[in-house]
């Protein structure tokens, strides 16, 4: 399969290409929400554009009649923060479609109704479906909420047999796309002959045929960064740790070995943190990936974050 170079942000990967389609998204709103609309007219995709939001970019927006907004993101890990970040779409999706004048009225305006979800197909195990809560994260956590986000975190993993998938083609080809990925890799595949052989998988399957007939340079193009992305985490992380332990030993012979190998931990962790900022991640990126790799609480990583990154 030919290759081709794109410039499109590793956020954008295949998932928002195969639903960047007002027909596919009507038939995954329709999944998730139980609805049968059948006009793919009555979509209209609201994804924030990074240029005018300073990099606020979420994976899939849309309004369905006019009557629903939709906040929908992919993920391979559980982030927690999930409901503040929805939080913060939202706003920014709401100034994008509302008449800002009629709030100014006396009458009651009515908006969208809202709906979030995060769709995982994760490799660590969870339930087939849970909810995040916003409250959650609030610092005062007793009593009822005055304000209030759900998100439903949806496990489209194959394995979760969960009823959407049934429910929409699109988003099961998807699942099936992504585990062929991991089965062929599994099998020792190179990543090159794991995802080729996937697309060719899903064609002969039908699964997603004609999408990956058309863009399937694209799509092998993505999968491509996406792995090597995961693989270029795990070997910074992992260097990170080696260089801190190396460094921590030698000041160990000095001061002392539990010392020495705490420092080690310290200069491992700032090694990761340095380096992942030099690659351009966000500070939310970075703490989520330092949680990880490192066992730590929240609160910690961001202590690490904040104590090795100038502001």
């Amino acid at each position: 399969m030919k290759k081709h170079s794109t410039n499109r942000n590793f956020k954008n990967g295949v998932f928002q290409l195969l639903f960047n389609d007002k027909a596919r998204l009507l038939e995954l709103f329709n999944a998730l929400e139980g609805t049968d609309y059948t006009d793919p007219e009555a979509v209209s995709i609201q994804t924030l554009s990074a240029a005018l939001y300073n990099n606020l970019i979420n994976d899939l927006a849309f309004s369905v009649a006019e009557q629903y907004i939709v906040l929908t993101e992919h993920q391979a890990t559980a982030n927690e923060n999930m409901p503040v970040r929805m939080f913060l779409y939202a706003a920014r999706e709401y100034e994008q479609i509302l008449k800002l004048d009629e709030l100014l009225k006396e009458k009651l305006y009515r908006i969208p109704t809202p709906h979030f979800y995060v769709l995982y197909n994760g490799t660590r195990k969870q339930p087939a479906t849970w909810e995040m809560k916003l409250s959650d994260a609030f610092m005062d956590g007793t009593g009822r909420p005055v304000l209030e986000l759900v998100v439903k975190v949806i496990n489209i993993n194959e394995s979760s047999n969960h009823p959407v998938l049934s429910k929409s083609p699109t988003l099961r080809g998807y699942s099936r796309l992504v585990s062929m990925v991991r089965e062929n890799l599994n099998k020792g595949m190179s990543r090159d002959a794991a995802i080729a052989a996937a697309i060719k998988g899903c064609i002969d399957e039908g699964m997603l045929a004609d999408f990956l007939k058309k863009h399937g340079a694209e799509v092998a193009n993505d999968m491509f960064k996406e792995y090597t992305m995961e693989d270029m985490m795990r070997i910074k992380s992992e260097e990170a740790m080696e260089q801190g332990l190396e460094k921590g030993l030698e000041k160990g012979l000095e001061k002392g070995l539990e010392k020495g190998l705490e420092k080690g931990l310290e200069l491992g962790i700032q090694n990761f943190v340095l380096d992942f900022r030099e690659e351009g991640f966000s500070r939310e990126r970075i703490v989520e990936k330092l949680q990880r790799r490192f066992e730590l609480s929240e609160s910690s990583a961001q202590e690490y974050y904040d104590r090795f990154v100038e502001k």
